[in-house]
């Protein structure tokens, strides 16, 4: 995520006049975000998932395996941002921009089938292929 936040008169002043662009400086913050996934009300995970690359800088990508019976079960992922511990005010404001992807769903699990749970990008949400 980023941050951003106007410059100071003095700031400016102390830029050359090509880098004065927008008049504000931003930050790129790395967002945690918390997973948490259960089948049937039982607790599979729940835990934080930092952002890929070395800057933390490239998207969040999740590559979990479960192995669940045949037959119907109620599933439920929550991915949601997570603050840090005492954050500043820039990025709490931040932090309450980023979406958060919730699913609520009955899933037929089929034997030697892969049922996946993937962010839609057409949507914005949280939707399961297969099974």
């Amino acid at each position: 995520m980023e941050i951003c936040r106007g410059l100071s008169a003095e700031e400016l002043l102390n830029l050359p006049t090509h880098m004065r662009g927008s008049g504000e400086i931003c930050e790129s913050v790395p967002a945690t975000y918390r997973l948490y996934v259960a089948v049937d009300g039982e607790q599979l995970i729940d835990e934080f998932v930092e952002p890929g690359g070395i800057r933390r800088d490239r998207p969040h990508n999740v590559d979990l395996e479960f192995v669940f019976a045949p037959g119907t079960a109620n599933l439920e992922v929550r991915f949601a941002p997570e603050a840090p511990v005492d954050p500043s005010p820039d990025v709490a404001r931040a932090l309450g921009t980023l979406p958060t992807y919730e699913l609520q769903q009955e899933v037929r699990f089929e034997a030697d089938r892969i049922t996946l749970v993937f962010l839609n990008d057409s949507t914005g949400s949280l939707d399961v292929e297969g099974g």
